[in-house]
């Protein structure tokens, strides 16, 4: 995913000087994939396993967005962290 977008409320000193429909956001580049697996056990199936793997990297945008874009819901994204992962941030959930 490029350009994936993760919204949050404003500091209080950002509401005071922006405009009230503003969010703050950090944007980042995301690959990710994903492993699961269900069996059922048994003639009848009654029990069953599952099991799941989820890989996410996250890491600084290639192509900056600029301050001052519209969302979902029209709110504008006004303060905008595009540096967050100088080093790849990685998420392994199972």
């Amino acid at each position: 995913v490029r350009d994936g977008i993760s919204a949050t409320y404003l500091t209080a000193a950002q509401a005071l000087t922006l405009p009230a429909n503003s969010l703050a956001a950090t944007i980042s580049d995301n690959t990710a994939y994903s492993v699961m697996s269900r069996y059922a056990v048994g003639k009848t199936g009654r029990t069953r396993l599952f099991g799941g793997f989820d890989h996410i990297r996250y890491r600084n945008p290639l192509i900056p967005l600029t301050a001052g874009i519209t969302t979902i819901g029209g709110f504008d994204l006004s303060v905008l962290t595009q540096n967050a992962y100088t080093f790849n941030k990685i998420l392994d959930a199972s």
